[in-house]
């Protein structure tokens, strides 16, 4: 009989990997990208990407389909 061990893999608590979230918002047309979560419900979670490449590729692709504005924050690149 052959035992695996499989690696545990410990994840810092105080050391987080930055997320990317896309929010669409209709009563403005706009879509933000940013790497804080809103709380305002007039702004809708569109996506959440571990990479600002990906979330600036999801966030121009809906700005480009629905003709909206991009914005993004500064802070978060």
């Amino acid at each position: 009989m052959v035992e695996t061990f499989l690696p545990v893999v410990y994840i810092n608590a105080a050391f987080s990997l930055p997320v990317f979230y896309v929010y669409v918002n209709k009563r403005k047309q706009r879509v933000l990208i940013t790497s804080e979560r809103i709380r305002d419900p007039q702004w809708r979670l569109a996506g959440v990407h571990p990479a600002a490449a990906k979330a600036l590729r999801h966030g121009r692709f809906i700005a480009d389909v629905r003709d909206y504005v991009l914005e993004w924050d500064l802070l978060s690149f």
